[in-house]
């Protein structure tokens, strides 16, 4: 987003949110309840105890062990935007499981989010639908939590929400909002590789984004994930879907670029911690795994765990990269751009075809530019240790787990069930 613009932007949403905010604290808005928190100047002595706790800056690690487990009352209630992502349900099972409140909001269909109920205790759990651009509603996801955590990015530009759209303007009405509400803590999830001046319209944005929450909260507590796996990711799923269904997966820097992978677990334990530890407010942290590997190791370790025969990285230079990308990923420029699209040469047919055939989450222009930023932690940075996470997963040990359903060989043909075979020979042997 240029600067004027931006700009623009936050001086509108500073008069809409603290205008709303100046009547609503004179006509004492009756918000829903759906926590069922105790009617007003009655405070449970836990919850007495984590308001302070959090006043002056976090809990201490020891208050996250619950002997009840998901049946305790942690005291914590928390707002996690963003929770129905993969990120996202990790944290709020981390949540639920010492007893906290968790608030869930979401878009759509909410038989999306029915699912992370089971994260906690009947009724903690409790999905609000929500709208980005009503601020209304996003006070009432809010309206009761003293910790709200914001994990909503993508990948992908869409006709809807451009990078800036995402990961600057969303973060930026969040704190808002939330500074106006009286959250003591914010915790926002941004990337490593976020830097204002980048060439990659993502990273930018994430930079953009990380000013916007510092603007509200100077004591917000930011993560950088490197590169993030576990089950249903788009990091190794995406280089085993990628590869079965083009055998050649597009890449450049001729596969050099290096990755220092996390696993998803051990960021949502960050996270947990970062509420409770009183040194993580204000600081940003970069969380990156114990192992660095370049793409094109990722790739082999991919074909190896899938077995597939024929998966093999396609190496492009930058200038056919973009090109490929536009071709194939070009679903916001080549379909749906209202002023110099398909739509706008009112070949309204042609932009319905190209919309379908168009697949950025493969392959788009801005990941040429991405390409060109290692994904690594640095030394002088905060990181998992720093947040009580002392161990990080190692990538080769979650990764079969991963890639399983990707596998290119029949089941009956997988080592383990060979491996079975063998051994029921052998005991009809003896």
């Amino acid at each position: 987003m240029a600067t004027a613009s931006r700009a623009a932007f936050h001086a509108q949403q500073q008069v809409r949110c603290f205008a709303s905010a100046s009547s609503s604290s004179s006509s004492s808005p009756n918000f829903p309840n759906p926590l069922n928190a105790p009617p007003s100047g009655v405070v449970s002595q836990s919850s007495a105890s984590v308001q302070s706790g959090l006043a002056v800056g976090g809990l201490g690690l020891n208050s996250l062990v619950r002997p009840g487990g998901r049946q305790s009352v942690s005291g914590i209630v928390a707002t996690v935007f963003g929770g129905s992502g993969f990120l996202g349900r990790y944290i709020v099972n981390n949540l639920g499981r010492i007893g906290s409140q968790v608030v869930t909001p979401y878009r759509g269909d909410g038989m999306n989010v029915r699912h992370l109920k089971l994260a906690g205790d009947l009724g903690q759990i409790v999905p609000i639908p929500f709208d980005m651009a009503d601020l209304d509603s996003i006070r009432r996801c809010v309206a009761k939590s003293n910790v709200v955590i914001n994990c909503i990015g993508s990948k992908v530009e869409t006709s809807n929400y451009s990078y800036n759209d995402v990961h600057d303007k969303i973060p930026y009405r969040l704190a808002q909002v939330c500074k106006a509400m009286g959250v003591e803590h914010f915790i926002h999830v941004s990337a490593a590789g976020a830097h204002p001046k980048s060439p990659s319209a993502f990273f930018a944005s994430k930079a953009a984004g990380e000013e916007s929450v510092r603007e509200f909260y100077p004591d917000a507590t930011i993560l950088r994930p490197t590169v993030v796996f576990g089950p249903m990711d788009r990091f190794l799923s995406y280089y085993a879907y990628v590869g079965g269904k083009l055998y050649g997966i597009p890449m450049t820097r001729k596969g050099q670029r290096k990755l220092q992978p996390v696993f998803v677990g051990d960021i949502a334990r960050a996270v947990l911690n970062a509420i409770a530890d009183p040194e993580a407010r204000g600081r940003t942290y970069e969380l990156g795994g114990p192992d660095v590997y370049t793409e094109a190791e990722i790739v082999e370790l991919v074909k190896k765990h899938t077995f597939h025969p024929y998966l093999q990285p396609f190496y492009m230079n930058d200038t056919m990269a973009r090109l490929y990308g536009k071709v194939i990923g070009g679903r916001r420029t080549l379909s749906h751009d209202r002023t110099g699209g398909l739509v706008a040469a009112g070949l309204n047919t042609a932009a319905m075809f190209a919309n379908k055939l168009s697949l950025p989450t493969i392959y788009n222009p801005d990941m040429v530019d991405q390409a060109h930023v290692d994904l690594l932690t640095h030394a002088n940075m905060p990181s998992l240790a720093d947040l009580g996470v002392e161990v990080a997963m190692p990538l080769e040990s979650q990764i079969d787990r991963v890639l399983f359903a990707h596998r290119y060989e029949q089941p009956d043909r997988f080592p383990e069930a060979q491996r079975m075979r063998a051994d029921a020979q052998g005991n009809e042997s003896h």
